[in-house]
């Protein structure tokens, strides 16, 4: 069953409605922080004291409060983390609607365009890979594709798959060569190793550009998550310039 969420930022409020499961919530576009730790989300002050009227001293000492969205990356990445807490929250109300895959996301979102264009390919990215089935944005479709996600996937398992195939093939065939290095022949093995990652990386990245557009191509194979080194982005960025 295909279901839409819709999460609009209006008037300094983030309105959650999902029509198909009669839920409806609103929030405070507001983000409170302690000692760098998010400690609440969509709560101003005055509702955090009212919650826990014992610790109202604690809070007006320690609690920064900032939005939560702002036309920004930095505001991106807060977004992102409220809707893994809405999940949360709908999960732990017995409605885990929001995380399922055939989510259809619909963000009403002030002044988006205007924000980075990499750090809008790493949101819309980020959540059609890992949240939801489709993503539209001011009334734009975005992110990833299924099949798109799904061709990914293919590329990446097929390249770990051949990867220690190749680095065995490797040792076996020129083992012969190496039996007058002794340990030096080690490092051969290690370089070959490093060698044949950077060329299935070229040819993985070669062959799905084709396919995949370059800027959501370039979020997932430059994301921190990769640990690809500074070669292999360099790499990838020549390939995708």
């Amino acid at each position: 069953m295909k279901i839409d969420v819709q999460i609009q930022i209006r008037d300094e409020k983030i309105i959650v409605d999902a029509p198909q499961k009669n839920h409806h919530q609103e929030y405070k576009n507001v983000l409170g922080m302690a000692n760098g730790r998010v400690v609440s989300i969509g709560q101003s002050l005055d509702d955090l004291i009212k919650e826990n009227p014992q610790n109202e001293d604690k809070f007006r000492e320690e609690v920064k409060f900032e939005k939560l969205y702002t036309p920004s990356a930095e505001g991106l990445e807060k977004l992102h983390l409220f809707l893994s807490y809405q999940k949360h929250q709908l999960s732990a109300a017995r409605s885990p609607f929001f995380s399922s895959k055939s989510i259809n996301l619909i963000l009403d979102l002030p002044k988006y365009e205007n924000i980075d264009a990499r750090a809008r390919n790493q949101f819309e990215f980020s959540l059609t890979k890992f949240v939801v089935r489709t993503l539209t944005i001011n009334n734009d479709l975005k992110g990833w594709q299924n099949w798109q996600r799904w061709t990914l996937e293919a590329g990446r398992f097929l390249s770990l798959l051949m990867w220690p195939f190749l680095w065995y093939w490797f040792v076996l065939s020129t083992a012969f060569l190496m039996e007058g290095l002794g340990v030096g022949r080690w490092l051969v093995y290690l370089a070959g190793l490093f060698v044949i990652y950077y060329l299935l990386l070229f040819m993985k990245t070669f062959i799905l550009k084709f396919f995949l557009p370059h800027d959501l191509l370039r979020g997932e194979l430059l994301s921190p998550s990769m640990g690809m080194g500074k070669y292999g982005k360099f790499l990838v960025e020549k390939l995708l310039d």
